[in-house]
């Protein structure tokens, strides 16, 4: 499977005549639809994230305690006092 990040470029239309002969003028753009492989990359992306970040949260709150009760503090902090 190829894995591409590269982004659809809007398509743009040449301008022909005035505002009123359906035309799209040239500094409008015409947006498309985002494609299956797209939308697979990026949500398979997004889940990664969320995976990681959950993994990261698990490690600093188990090494926030560990060196808590190394160092004889309170794991709560100040505001437990």
């Amino acid at each position: 499977m190829k894995c591409s990040w590269r982004s659809k470029q809007a398509q743009t239309t040449s301008y022909v005549g005035g505002d009123d002969d359906g035309k799209v003028n040239p500094t409008q753009t015409q947006l498309t639809m985002i494609d299956h492989n797209d939308l697979y990359n990026i949500a398979n992306s997004l889940g990664a994230l969320a995976m990681l970040t959950v993994v990261a949260y698990h490690f600093v709150a188990v090494n926030a305690r560990h060196l808590a009760s190394q160092t004889g503090e309170n794991f709560a902090g100040p505001a437990a006092h």
